[in-house]
């Protein structure tokens, strides 16, 4: 009888031996996070990113007399700076659009100025303190300014209209 108890107590033993074992083996490696996405045209991030260089404090320029602008010439859109707030960093792209072509990529705490928004708000062209431009998702930057407003765009027609 004794011989049956403990061979029955070992069996469990070693089942409960073995599930603990795959489960370490088999669940344990599943549940760290990804690894950071990489892109072939990606500079591999190395460190905290660089420091921007103080630029030399010029005299304040001589008044001139202003010309008057002319009707078709364009007003350029004030820039804001704006902080990467996206854990992985940002894919810089060709386009306002995550279809669009990847440029390069932008880290975490990364400073960049932006240029503009995208008519939905929700890209925004910038341009990096290595200087590659393209456009980036706005949830991933925080901006330390206004944001200056998308360029306008001519309308459209309207095919539906009936008027004659």
């Amino acid at each position: 009888m004794w011989s049956k108890t403990l061979g029955t107590i070992l069996g469990l033993g070693i089942i409960l031996f073995l599930l603990a074992g795959g489960y370490y083996l088999l669940v344990m490696p599943l549940t760290g996070s990804p690894p950071r996405p990489e892109f072939e045209n990606e500079f591999p991030i190395t460190g905290p990113p660089p420091k921007p260089k103080p630029t030399p404090v010029a005299s304040p320029p001589v008044p001139q007399s202003t010309p008057t602008p002319s009707p078709t010439s364009t007003v350029a859109a004030p820039e804001s700076n704006g902080t990467v707030i996206e854990p992985i960093g940002l894919s810089v792209r060709s386009g306002p659009s995550r279809a669009e072509v990847t440029l390069g990529g932008v880290a975490l705490n990364e400073t960049v100025t932006i240029l503009e928004a995208s008519s939905d708000g929700k890209f925004y062209r910038v341009k990096t303190s290595g200087g590659l431009e393209g456009w980036v998702i706005a949830a991933g930057v925080q901006a330390n300014s206004p944001i200056p407003s998308p360029s306008p765009e001519s309308p459209s027609p309207n095919i539906n209209s009936n008027s004659q």
